[in-house]
């Protein structure tokens, strides 16, 4: 069970690039390959994308109330 903690800990910054979409081709398929034998891992990674796509709304929608706000100070 150590070991397999210790594995999953050397990829833990790699699941927070990979839900971010930001992880280059070899370290994706050293996470992939981790993930398709760590169920603690692969449920870790979908909250991470949840997360993830959660900000990215909230950034859109920000963006979005800034240019009405601007549009609205024009007037």
């Amino acid at each position: 069970m150590n070991w397999l903690f210790n594995k999953c800990r050397q990829h833990e910054a790699s699941l927070s690039l990979l839900a971010a979409g930001a992880l280059d081709a070899s370290g994706r398929a050293a996470v992939e390959t981790h993930l398709a034998g760590c169920p603690a891992c692969r449920a870790k990674l979908a909250e991470l994308q949840h997360l993830t796509l959660g900000l990215a709304e909230a950034n859109r929608r920000f963006a979005r109330s800034l240019f009405i706000a601007e549009d609205v100070a024009k007037v």
